[in-house]
């Protein structure tokens, strides 16, 4: 399988990069480290990944994530094999956030994914709604975390399935978040 992905040197992207080489698949990275920055790569970005079978949506910067997820549904459109797996966030769904640009670009890149699974486009979208995972982001940040390879395992699993299941979204959360 050939993969894409941003943000592929540090946290939740590393581990899946260094995850999708340890399984044999052709995988490529995108960040800034390799000269993709963004929202300024986003068009040489898409251009890059069009043959690519899964892209795993995942660098944060501003509202560039929603931009890429629209783009390249535009590109894939009626291509089924096609998957896209965007790392969202459970702060989409906070009334109150002490980060609000980063909550609202988490629930611009949900609802741009419901709207394109809802006229039926392809490719099959999945949106990981992750509670806060334990990265160099959140290290100095207090209360329960997932680990990165929590995140490792779901993304796994999610390739297992049949090619006609569609699971738009998966919500997780550390078990002590849910008190």
């Amino acid at each position: 399988m050939k993969i894409a992905i941003t943000g592929h040197t540090q946290g939740i992207g590393k581990t899946l990069f260094d995850f999708f080489n340890s399984k044999g698949h052709s995988v490529k990275g995108f960040s800034k480290s390799n000269g993709y920055a963004f929202p300024e790569s986003i068009d040489l970005l898409i251009q890059e990944i069009v043959d690519y079978d899964l892209f795993v949506n995942n660098a944060y910067w501003g509202f560039a994530q929603a931009v890429i997820l629209d783009l390249l549904v535009r590109k894939w459109s009626d291509v089924p094999e096609k998957r896209i797996i965007c790392l969202g966030s459970i702060s989409a769904d906070l009334v109150s956030t002490p980060y609000p640009l980063y909550a609202a670009s988490k629930v611009a890149l949900e609802r741009l994914g419901h709207i394109s699974q809802t006229r039926r486009t392809w490719p099959i979208i999945t949106n990981l709604k992750l509670g806060m995972v334990d990265t160099y982001r959140t290290k100095d940040m207090k209360g329960p975390k997932l680990n990165v390879s929590d995140v490792e395992e779901i993304v796994a699993w999610l390739l297992t399935l049949p090619p006609h299941l569609a699971i738009p979204e998966i919500v997780v959360k550390h078990r002590d978040q849910l008190l």
